[in-house]
């Protein structure tokens, strides 16, 4: 079994949920009773996995459930080329604008109790403070657990759409919520797309991510309707009169007006 578990940690944990999965009651694990609880597939330990995890699901209300498969996908590393990994994240950076704060925190702390997730605190790079994070208990779930590999499938570019914006609003802000940081016209249809899109409901987005998107649209918009409303200023004419008299005129006076660097016929006079 200990090959099967890429935290040591975990062994003894990953050894009860082993023997209590089918409702295996007595202490003792045969190495028969292992095996035959895994499949075609899967090591039995990764069945007791996915199985105690579907059954965590399974408890909670539908909003909760929302809540969780957007938690938990935000908590995978997509690899690109590679297999998929855990993605370490501030709490603060799973709450979506539109949650019940209650709710969320209830929804969170009921996955740690169940071994979904892990809470911890880590000090950050940028502003080196102490905040909560979460992490997945167990990155076997990644590869083991079918409920959570559908998720990843039918969501992987959403959620990766989602980063991308959410890096923009980071930006943003470290610019001061200047005009530098805004969305440009080409990205800003993308994100107001993504926004109004069912993606955007089931993964959520956060508060500064509408503040970015509206701003961009405040100013794309201003720009265009200052460029409707250009006019140029009228040509200006700079005339110059020079007059003179020379053998080739046989000694009479003419003059020649010159503007805008361009010079008129000579005119006799």
């Amino acid at each position: 079994m200990l090959p099967c578990c890429k935290n040591p940690e975990y062994a003894l944990e990953h050894l009860e949920l082993s023997i209590t999965a089918d409702g295996h009651e007595t202490p003792i694990l045969t190495l028969a009773t292992y095996e035959a609880l895994g499949d075609a597939t899967r090591t039995g330990l990764q069945v007791a996995l996915a199985r105690r995890a579907d059954n965590a699901l399974a408890a909670l209300t539908p909003q909760q459930q929302a809540i969780a498969r957007r938690v938990l996908l935000r908590l995978i590393q997509f690899g690109e080329g590679h297999v998929d990994t855990r993605r370490q994240q501030p709490v603060a950076a799973l709450v979506a604008a539109t949650d019940d704060q209650e709710r969320f925190e209830a929804t969170l702390h009921y996955l740690a109790e169940q071994r979904l997730l892990v809470l911890s605190s880590a000090q950050g790079a940028s502003n080196g403070q102490w905040a909560a994070v979460a992490d997945l208990a167990h990155e076997v779930l990644i590869n083991c657990w079918p409920t959570l590999q559908q998720w990843v499938a039918a969501r992987r570019e959403a959620e990766q759409t989602r980063r991308h914006l959410a890096s923009k609003v980071q930006e943003w802000i470290l610019l001061g919520r200047e005009q530098g940081g805004l969305l440009d016209a080409a990205e800003l249809p993308e994100a107001e797309r993504w926004l109004h899109s069912p993606d955007a409901a089931a993964l959520g987005y956060d508060a500064d991510l509408l503040a970015l998107v509206q701003s961009s649209r405040a100013a794309l918009d201003a720009h265009i309707r200052d460029a409707r409303s250009y006019r140029p200023p009228p040509a200006t004419t700079r005339y110059v009169v020079e007059c003179g008299a020379d053998a080739s005129t046989g000694g009479r006076c003419t003059c020649r007006s010159i503007w805008s660097g361009g010079t008129l016929q000579p005119r006799p006079r």
